[in-house]
């Protein structure tokens, strides 16, 4: 028998390391000609413009709560950090997503470093953690895009680590880290506030009652940044009336009932997909069938709390059910899977179970890692370039285009987004909500014509939003279909 479980254990770790060999590789690869998404270029806008300017403001969302003029609600830490890359680098779209791998490089250095705190680390269990990392969709899709999510969950973690450490050596200087940690995260972006809620509420849970007020008062000291803008009335009164119109949040999140139906409704963040459901059908497998392990190692214990208090203020606090916000508890599920793996299989009642989930996990997973990239976007930005040299697009022209336009034609001309006129459009009926398309073609052309945007160029899905098929040379509210370049469609002012 002993020979046997010895087998196993060979056989497993051999397996487990070419695995995450496998899935790393499949991540670097994806790298290549990777899309280019909308909130890469909505992001890069306000990186630019906090650069150059000093404050943030965006012309691709002209015409939508004064944002031409200056915009209060945005994820500080975030943008300032794109601005920095701007001025070390250059404004191309993959600096800005470069700077997730940079994050993705110091997170699994700290989790090395907390296995090998805790006695977790085996080769296997760092191994398993790397195999379920980089073999996840959440990873795979956001690792190499310019979003705040992946600078969240490392300084969130970090803050974790340090707030668990404080609790088993009490010592306040760690607390104070801590709470630093998760205050920086909120700066990210204020979702960031679910950190310092669970922080404070598991030295609670521990009988830490002045740990959990030190922890509260270094976030506030390192989160006060946001609000450096906005001591003036006038700039406070803008930042609410941003806030409360911002599109991604709905009533739900003002009110208590409201706060009860989120918190209801979290499970289903993980049931959008099926590569997101069986990674949550992994966690429950590995925590349910090692119970017992879980309650008597501290260590695990204390991260299983936290990763429930970190799930319930993210169904709380957090607008919507995006799938992405599940990289703020990715470190502690994927920390309880890697760690609870082996038992798992090894374990005879759960052996074909675990076996079979762990395959369907990175099945649905990495299946989904031929949607992220595409060969067009190697020639992106240099088509942008064709079309204002082809269409004689004069310097200082204001156009309506794309987002991903302002790569990198944002020093050229003045662009205001098709989204951003979605947006201003939707909030001047009052009558649709921002991801649905009720104008036609024509009102938006009279509408261009109006603002006197001298060309119109639009892609091939907002043809078919629009259910518009012009034809090259015909006129239509004021505009000339000049034609067609691959994906893009270039109307001209007459």
């Amino acid at each position: 028998m002993c020979i046997f479980h010895n087998m196993i254990r060979v056989t497993y770790n051999q397996i487990i390391f070419l695995l995450a060999i496998f899935s790393t590789l499949i991540f670097t690869l994806s790298l290549y000609q990777r899309w280019i998404t909308l909130d890469d270029a909505w992001f890069a806008e306000q990186a630019y413009w906090f650069a150059k300017n000093g404050y943030v403001r965006s012309e691709l969302f002209s015409g939508f709560l004064d944002y031409e003029v200056r915009q209060f609600v945005y994820h500080k830490l975030h943008i300032w950090q794109g601005a920095l890359a701007i001025r070390l680098f250059s404004f191309d779209p993959y600096v800005f997503k470069s700077i997730s791998l940079v994050y993705i490089g110091l997170f699994l250095f700290f989790i090395r470093h907390y296995m090998v705190k805790n006695n977790f680390y085996h080769n296997y269990t760092f191994a398993a953690f790397v195999l379920f990392f980089f073999s996840n969709n959440l990873i795979l899709q956001h690792g190499f895009e310019y979003r705040p999510e992946l600078g969240m969950m490392f300084s969130g973690f970090i803050s974790y680590f340090l707030l668990e450490k404080s609790i088993t050596l009490n010592k306040r200087k760690l607390t104070i880290l801590a709470g630093l940690f998760a205050g920086i995260t909120a700066l990210y972006h204020l979702n960031g506030l679910i950190f310092i809620a669970a922080g404070s509420i598991l030295l609670l849970i521990n009988k830490k009652y002045l740990f959990s007020v030190l922890f509260m008062l270094a976030a506030v000291i390192s989160i006060s940044p946001y609000f450096f803008e906005i001591i003036n009335p006038a700039n406070l009164q803008m930042h609410i009336f941003q806030f409360k119109n911002d599109p991604a949040l709905s009533k739900d999140e003002f009110t208590i009932l409201g706060w009860i139906k989120k918190l209801a409704f979290e499970p289903k963040r993980y049931m959008h997909h099926t590569y997101e459901f069986f990674y949550l059908i992994a966690l429950i497998m590995t925590v349910s069938f090692n119970w017992d392990k879980i309650k008597k190692n501290t260590y695990l214990k204390t991260l299983f709390i936290y990763f429930l208090l970190l799930t319930a203020f993210t169904g709380l606090l957090t607008p919507g059910s995006k799938t992405v916000y599940l990289l703020y508890t990715f470190p502690f599920a994927t920390l309880l899977i890697s760690i609870l793996l082996r038992e798992t299989i090894e374990n005879k009642k759960s052996r074909v179970l675990a076996i079979t989930v762990t395959f369907l996990f990175l099945v649905t997973n990495i299946g989904h890692v031929g949607s992220l990239f595409d060969k067009r976007n190697s020639e992106i930005v240099s088509l942008h370039k064709t079309i204002m040299d082809k269409y004689s697009i004069s310097k200082n022209s204001e156009i309506v285009a794309p987002l991903l336009f302002i790569f990198n034609e944002i020093e050229n001309v003045k662009i205001q987004g098709f989204h951003g006129y979605n947006l201003a459009r939707c909030r001047k009926d009052n009558t649709c909500h921002f991801r649905k398309i009720t104008f036609t073609a024509s009102s938006f052309l009279k509408d261009c014509y109006a603002a006197n945007k001298s060309y119109v160029i639009l892609t091939d899905a907002n043809l078919t939003a629009l259910k518009f098929k012009p034809v090259i040379n015909h006129r239509y509210d004021g505009y000339k279909y000049m034609g067609n370049e691959h994906y893009y469609h270039i109307f001209k002012k007459i």
